[in-house]
């Protein structure tokens, strides 16, 4: 009895102090106007949590379109434009879950076998493990969040989307002016040690009709680190080919690989070495009817993002958001 006794007071001043604390915490709340914060709390989005654990999540998988970031010039991304997107991807789930906006099994299912290349399971999760010893049901929650959010767009578009016969114009011409003629070609890039003596290298082997090989095989010889790109399609109008290539014409460059016997461009100054490029072939021109059918998509993809963006920001005008004052710090910690 003795032993029962003592606890059963112990247990009553572990509960007193809980309450004690949750007092203590309540009152400095409402005296000071300060939230007592759990670390682990991001944001409350209408009182729910965003943790520190979604951004784990999108360090492995990324965002789910069309929540997405826009580039940052200077590199990286602020975590506070991480956090922007994780509040709207919890925006749009709260509101999915209020018009009934659920994926079933089947779907979720379907698209875990897209998420997760490779994993056949016909439902036995022991015959096909997922990737990077991250359990099943982690990917099933990413695979429905995916799907919640492309039903969303689908439904913001139709309801939102607004398209107008002149705009659909404008757009077709700018489109067309772009993609006519072969602009884009099948290619790949070799970088060397940016100093005088591995440029005349270079320059003397150019004329070689053993194409980039020719240049592997000196450069080896004369013990000059480089490396050579797999085949990409580069398109000199897209803003990546002006990152990959600063201050190069490659329009030009890639005109006159095409047209040289070894098809090899000039050796060109990038910033931090030089570079040459092998043109295997210019993509065709696309028949026109491709061309606007392309068009068509684009203009379409343009038109949702445009519905998405007006409905994201009348989610935000309605919504109560608090964010963590000591954000930002470390996923989990």
């Amino acid at each position: 009895m003795k032993l029962l006794g003592s606890l059963v007071i112990a247990v009553l001043v572990v509960l007193a102090a809980a309450a004690a604390l949750k007092l203590g915490g309540r009152y400095v709340e409402e005296r000071h106007g300060k939230r007592l914060w759990d670390p682990e709390i991001l944001a409350l989005v209408n009182g729910r949590p965003v943790k520190a654990s979604s951004l784990d999540r999108l360090l492995k998988l990324g965002f789910y379109p069309p929540i997405s970031l826009p580039e940052d010039p200077a590199g990286g991304v602020d975590p506070r434009r991480l956090l922007d997107a994780l509040i709207e991807e919890e925006l749009v789930l709260q509101a999915a879950e209020r018009e009934g906006i659920e994926p079933g099994e089947k779907e979720i299912e379907e698209y875990l076998a897209d998420l997760l290349p490779g994993r056949r399971c016909a439902g036995r999760e022991g015959d096909c493990p997922a990737p990077q010893g991250e359990d099943l049901e982690y990917f099933r929650r990413a695979a429905r969040t995916r799907l919640i959010l492309n039903e969303t767009a689908r439904r913001t578009a139709l309801r939102l989307g607004r398209r107008a016969g002149s705009e659909w114009t404008a757009f077709q011409r700018e489109w067309t002016r772009r993609h006519a003629g072969p602009r884009v070609y099948e290619a790949r890039a070799l970088l060397a040690e940016k100093s005088p003596r591995v440029k005349d290298i270079l320059e003397k082997n150019l004329s070689s009709k053993g194409g980039l090989a020719h240049l592997e095989a000196k450069l080896r010889e004369n013990g000059v680190p480089f490396v050579v790109s797999d085949a990409v399609f580069l398109d000199p109008s897209q803003p990546s080919a002006a990152k990959l290539f600063p201050g190069i014409n490659l329009a030009e460059a890639l005109r006159e690989a095409a047209s040289a016997p070894g098809g090899l461009s000039r050796v060109l100054p990038l910033e931090e070495s030089w570079g040459v490029l092998e043109v295997a072939r210019p993509v065709p021109k696309p028949a026109p009817e491709e061309m606007i059918r392309a068009a068509r998509r684009g203009y379409e993809s343009m038109v949702s993002d445009r519905a998405f963006r007006e409905y994201m920001d009348e989610l935000k005008r309605e919504a109560a958001i608090e964010i963590n004052p000591s954000f930002p710090y470390p996923p989990g910690g």
